[in-house]
Protein backbone atom coordinates (compact mmCIF):
# COMPACT_ATOMS: atom_id res chain seq x y z
CA UNK A 1 0.00 0.00 0.00
CA UNK A 2 2.90 2.29 0.85
CA UNK A 3 4.37 1.64 -2.30
CA UNK A 4 1.48 2.53 -4.16
CA UNK A 5 1.08 5.69 -2.52
CA UNK A 6 4.84 6.20 -3.22
CA UNK A 7 4.45 5.26 -7.22
CA UNK A 8 1.27 7.64 -7.67
CA UNK A 9 3.28 10.79 -5.68
CA UNK A 10 6.43 10.29 -8.24
CA UNK A 11 3.90 9.89 -11.23
CA UNK A 12 2.01 13.30 -9.89
CA UNK A 13 4.97 15.06 -9.95
CA UNK A 14 6.52 14.24 -13.17
CA UNK A 15 3.09 15.37 -14.52
CA UNK A 16 2.93 18.44 -13.45
CA UNK A 17 6.77 18.66 -14.06
CA UNK A 18 6.27 18.33 -17.75
CA UNK A 19 3.42 20.40 -17.59
CA UNK A 20 5.33 23.48 -16.76
CA UNK A 21 8.57 22.51 -19.14
CA UNK A 22 5.77 22.70 -21.74
CA UNK A 23 3.70 26.05 -20.73
CA UNK A 24 3.84 28.64 -23.28
CA UNK A 25 2.67 31.33 -25.02
CA UNK A 26 -0.64 28.71 -26.34
CA UNK A 27 -0.94 28.18 -22.73
CA UNK A 28 -2.31 32.18 -22.14
CA UNK A 29 -5.99 31.97 -22.05
CA UNK A 30 -7.22 35.80 -23.24
CA UNK A 31 -5.20 37.38 -26.04
CA UNK A 32 -1.92 39.93 -25.70
CA UNK A 33 -3.04 43.32 -25.56
CA UNK A 34 -0.96 46.74 -25.31
CA UNK A 35 -2.66 49.55 -22.83
CA UNK A 36 -1.56 52.81 -21.34
CA UNK A 37 -0.10 52.63 -17.39
CA UNK A 38 -1.60 55.26 -16.60
CA UNK A 39 -5.09 54.46 -17.97
CA UNK A 40 -4.75 51.02 -16.42
CA UNK A 41 -7.01 52.06 -13.29
CA UNK A 42 -8.30 55.43 -14.61
CA UNK A 43 -8.70 57.33 -17.73
CA UNK A 44 -8.74 60.69 -15.77
CA UNK A 45 -5.45 62.00 -15.15
CA UNK A 46 -5.62 65.26 -12.84
CA UNK A 47 -2.69 67.24 -13.58
CA UNK A 48 -2.77 70.40 -11.03
CA UNK A 49 0.39 72.59 -10.02
CA UNK A 50 1.78 75.38 -8.08
CA UNK A 51 0.99 78.99 -10.42
CA UNK A 52 4.84 79.28 -9.84
CA UNK A 53 5.97 76.38 -12.08
CA UNK A 54 7.24 77.04 -15.99
CA UNK A 55 7.25 73.89 -16.57
CA UNK A 56 5.59 70.18 -15.73
CA UNK A 57 6.54 66.87 -16.63
CA UNK A 58 3.68 63.83 -16.81
CA UNK A 59 5.53 60.62 -17.12
CA UNK A 60 3.46 57.41 -19.33
CA UNK A 61 3.81 54.08 -20.72
CA UNK A 62 2.91 51.31 -22.90
CA UNK A 63 2.07 47.97 -21.04
CA UNK A 64 1.44 44.64 -22.12
CA UNK A 65 -0.30 42.01 -20.41
CA UNK A 66 2.18 40.01 -20.51
CA UNK A 67 5.89 39.56 -22.63
CA UNK A 68 5.93 39.10 -26.51
CA UNK A 69 8.19 36.94 -28.53
CA UNK A 70 8.65 40.27 -30.69
CA UNK A 71 9.20 43.47 -30.51
CA UNK A 72 6.02 45.73 -30.00
CA UNK A 73 5.61 49.18 -31.58
CA UNK A 74 3.50 51.93 -30.51
CA UNK A 75 3.23 55.03 -31.16
CA UNK A 76 1.19 58.24 -29.31
CA UNK A 77 -0.86 60.78 -29.70
CA UNK A 78 -2.46 64.16 -28.76
CA UNK A 79 -5.96 64.26 -29.89
CA UNK A 80 -8.10 67.14 -29.10
CA UNK A 81 -11.11 64.89 -30.88
CA UNK A 82 -11.67 63.03 -27.45
CA UNK A 83 -12.36 66.47 -25.65
CA UNK A 84 -16.21 66.03 -26.54
CA UNK A 85 -16.15 62.60 -25.20
CA UNK A 86 -14.85 63.39 -21.89
CA UNK A 87 -17.21 66.43 -21.03
CA UNK A 88 -20.05 64.02 -22.22
CA UNK A 89 -18.76 61.14 -19.83
CA UNK A 90 -18.15 63.51 -17.11
CA UNK A 91 -20.55 66.16 -17.25
CA UNK A 92 -18.10 68.79 -17.71
CA UNK A 93 -17.38 71.81 -20.52
CA UNK A 94 -13.25 71.92 -20.38
CA UNK A 95 -11.89 72.90 -23.57
CA UNK A 96 -8.80 71.70 -24.70
CA UNK A 97 -5.29 73.00 -24.04
CA UNK A 98 -4.07 75.11 -26.27
CA UNK A 99 -1.05 73.52 -28.45
CA UNK A 100 1.59 76.19 -27.09
CA UNK A 101 1.14 75.13 -23.74
CA UNK A 102 2.32 70.79 -24.31
CA UNK A 103 4.50 68.73 -25.91
CA UNK A 104 5.27 65.33 -26.30
CA UNK A 105 8.44 64.68 -26.64
CA UNK A 106 8.36 61.66 -28.31
CA UNK A 107 5.32 59.74 -30.06
CA UNK A 108 7.22 56.39 -30.85
CA UNK A 109 8.19 53.87 -28.21
CA UNK A 110 9.14 50.07 -28.18
CA UNK A 111 8.39 47.01 -25.89
CA UNK A 112 11.21 44.94 -26.40
CA UNK A 113 10.77 41.17 -26.84
CA UNK A 114 10.46 39.47 -23.66
CA UNK A 115 9.13 43.04 -21.73
CA UNK A 116 6.19 44.14 -21.39
CA UNK A 117 6.91 48.05 -20.82
CA UNK A 118 8.09 50.31 -22.78
CA UNK A 119 10.24 53.24 -21.90
CA UNK A 120 8.69 56.50 -20.10
CA UNK A 121 7.03 59.06 -22.34
CA UNK A 122 6.70 62.24 -21.13
CA UNK A 123 4.19 64.79 -21.44
CA UNK A 124 5.69 67.95 -21.03
CA UNK A 125 3.46 71.68 -19.76
CA UNK A 126 5.18 74.19 -20.60
CA UNK A 127 5.22 78.14 -20.87
CA UNK A 128 2.96 78.10 -17.95
CA UNK A 129 4.51 81.57 -16.72
CA UNK A 130 4.41 83.22 -19.41
CA UNK A 131 7.08 86.18 -20.33
CA UNK A 132 8.31 88.68 -18.33
CA UNK A 133 7.09 90.28 -15.06
CA UNK A 134 4.10 90.20 -16.12
CA UNK A 135 3.76 86.67 -17.29
CA UNK A 136 2.51 87.72 -20.87
CA UNK A 137 0.87 84.37 -22.15
CA UNK A 138 0.76 82.93 -18.93
CA UNK A 139 -1.44 80.07 -18.61
CA UNK A 140 -4.61 81.53 -16.62
CA UNK A 141 -5.00 80.99 -13.11
CA UNK A 142 -7.87 78.52 -11.44
CA UNK A 143 -9.14 77.90 -15.36
CA UNK A 144 -9.27 73.89 -15.98
CA UNK A 145 -8.42 72.40 -19.44
CA UNK A 146 -7.77 68.71 -21.30
CA UNK A 147 -5.41 67.07 -23.29
CA UNK A 148 -6.51 63.60 -24.15
CA UNK A 149 -3.09 61.11 -25.19
CA UNK A 150 -3.82 58.13 -26.82
CA UNK A 151 -2.55 55.20 -28.31
CA UNK A 152 -3.04 55.66 -32.01
CA UNK A 153 -1.26 52.65 -33.26
CA UNK A 154 0.79 49.38 -32.35
CA UNK A 155 1.73 45.84 -33.36
CA UNK A 156 -0.49 43.92 -31.25
CA UNK A 157 -4.10 44.67 -30.51
CA UNK A 158 -5.00 47.80 -28.00
CA UNK A 159 -7.39 47.09 -25.11
CA UNK A 160 -9.61 49.94 -25.96
CA UNK A 161 -10.98 51.21 -22.55
CA UNK A 162 -7.37 52.34 -21.33
CA UNK A 163 -5.64 53.29 -24.41
CA UNK A 164 -6.46 56.53 -23.67
CA UNK A 165 -5.60 59.30 -20.59
CA UNK A 166 -7.22 62.52 -20.28
CA UNK A 167 -4.62 65.00 -18.45
CA UNK A 168 -6.98 67.40 -16.58
CA UNK A 169 -4.45 70.25 -16.50
CA UNK A 170 -5.00 73.07 -13.75
CA UNK A 171 -2.74 76.00 -12.45
CA UNK A 172 -3.82 76.42 -9.31
CA UNK A 173 -3.94 79.72 -7.34
CA UNK A 174 -3.91 77.76 -3.96
CA UNK A 175 -1.39 79.02 -1.47
CA UNK A 176 1.40 76.37 -1.35
CA UNK A 177 3.37 78.26 1.30
CA UNK A 178 2.42 77.21 5.38
CA UNK A 179 3.97 78.21 7.98
CA UNK A 180 3.60 77.28 12.24
CA UNK A 181 2.25 80.55 13.41
CA UNK A 182 3.01 81.04 17.83
CA UNK A 183 0.49 82.61 19.42
CA UNK A 184 -1.45 83.39 16.95
CA UNK A 185 0.49 86.38 15.95
CA UNK A 186 1.36 87.34 12.51
CA UNK A 187 3.75 89.98 11.42
CA UNK A 188 3.26 91.92 7.86
CA UNK A 189 5.26 94.56 6.34
CA UNK A 190 4.34 98.32 7.33
CA UNK A 191 4.31 101.67 5.88
CA UNK A 192 5.48 103.74 8.57
CA UNK A 193 9.03 102.84 9.38
CA UNK A 194 11.84 104.47 7.06
CA UNK A 195 14.40 102.34 4.96
CA UNK A 196 16.09 102.17 2.26
CA UNK A 197 13.75 99.61 0.58
CA UNK A 198 10.61 102.10 1.61
CA UNK A 199 10.95 104.04 -1.25
CA UNK A 200 9.44 101.58 -3.35
CA UNK A 201 6.28 101.75 -1.04
CA UNK A 202 6.19 105.52 -1.85
CA UNK A 203 2.76 107.20 -3.26
CA UNK A 204 1.09 103.33 -2.16
CA UNK A 205 -2.31 103.58 -0.27
CA UNK A 206 -3.19 100.25 0.06
CA UNK A 207 -1.98 96.45 0.31
CA UNK A 208 -3.98 93.17 0.45
CA UNK A 209 -2.63 90.25 1.48
CA UNK A 210 -4.23 87.27 1.32
CA UNK A 211 -3.91 83.64 3.51
CA UNK A 212 -5.64 80.08 4.72
CA UNK A 213 -5.51 79.69 8.28
CA UNK A 214 -5.63 76.16 9.98
CA UNK A 215 -6.04 77.00 13.42
CA UNK A 216 -4.49 73.84 15.34
CA UNK A 217 -6.33 74.73 18.78
CA UNK A 218 -8.69 76.84 20.44
CA UNK A 219 -8.95 77.28 24.27
CA UNK A 220 -12.03 77.62 26.39
CA UNK A 221 -10.54 80.89 28.33
CA UNK A 222 -7.37 83.03 27.80
CA UNK A 223 -6.47 84.57 31.01
CA UNK A 224 -5.26 88.25 30.70
CA UNK A 225 -6.42 89.62 27.73
CA UNK A 226 -9.46 91.12 26.01
CA UNK A 227 -9.81 88.25 23.64
CA UNK A 228 -13.42 86.50 23.37
CA UNK A 229 -13.49 82.85 24.78
CA UNK A 230 -14.94 80.95 22.61
CA UNK A 231 -14.54 77.20 21.85
CA UNK A 232 -13.18 75.85 18.88
CA UNK A 233 -11.57 72.57 17.79
CA UNK A 234 -10.85 70.34 14.35
CA UNK A 235 -11.91 73.33 12.42
CA UNK A 236 -10.22 75.82 9.54
CA UNK A 237 -10.56 79.92 9.53
CA UNK A 238 -10.04 81.43 5.86
CA UNK A 239 -9.04 84.70 5.79
CA UNK A 240 -10.34 86.22 2.37
CA UNK A 241 -8.31 89.55 2.63
CA UNK A 242 -6.02 91.80 5.21
CA UNK A 243 -6.18 94.99 4.20
CA UNK A 244 -3.24 97.68 4.90
CA UNK A 245 -3.79 100.94 4.50
CA UNK A 246 -2.40 104.44 5.35
CA UNK A 247 -2.54 108.30 4.25
CA UNK A 248 0.67 108.54 4.03
CA UNK A 249 2.97 105.55 3.40
CA UNK A 250 6.18 106.72 5.72
CA UNK A 251 4.59 107.71 8.76
CA UNK A 252 1.49 106.73 9.35
CA UNK A 253 -0.13 104.40 11.49
CA UNK A 254 -1.38 100.47 10.01
CA UNK A 255 -4.29 99.51 10.32
CA UNK A 256 -5.56 96.23 9.64
CA UNK A 257 -9.28 95.02 8.48
CA UNK A 258 -9.63 90.83 8.73
CA UNK A 259 -12.37 88.83 7.12
CA UNK A 260 -12.71 85.74 8.24
CA UNK A 261 -15.46 82.94 8.97
CA UNK A 262 -15.34 79.73 11.18
CA UNK A 263 -17.51 77.59 12.36
CA UNK A 264 -17.60 77.94 16.79
CA UNK A 265 -19.43 74.70 18.32
CA UNK A 266 -21.37 75.16 21.34
CA UNK A 267 -19.40 78.54 21.43
CA UNK A 268 -19.82 81.31 24.72
CA UNK A 269 -19.04 84.61 22.53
Amino acid sequence: MNMKKILMAVLVSLVAFTACENYGDDNHKFDNVVYLDVASTSDAQLTTFSNTRATYDCALQAVLTYPAGQDVAVTLTVDPSLVGTYNARYGTEWTMLDSKYYSLLSETVTIPAGKTTSDAVTLRLRELTGEGDEQTGALPIDETYLVPVRIGSASIDVLHGSDVAYYVVKRSSAITVAAQLTDNWIEFPTLDKYSESSKDWNGLRAVTYEALIYIDEFVKTIPSTSRPSWALSSTCCCVSAIRISSANSCSSTVRAVARASARFPDATR
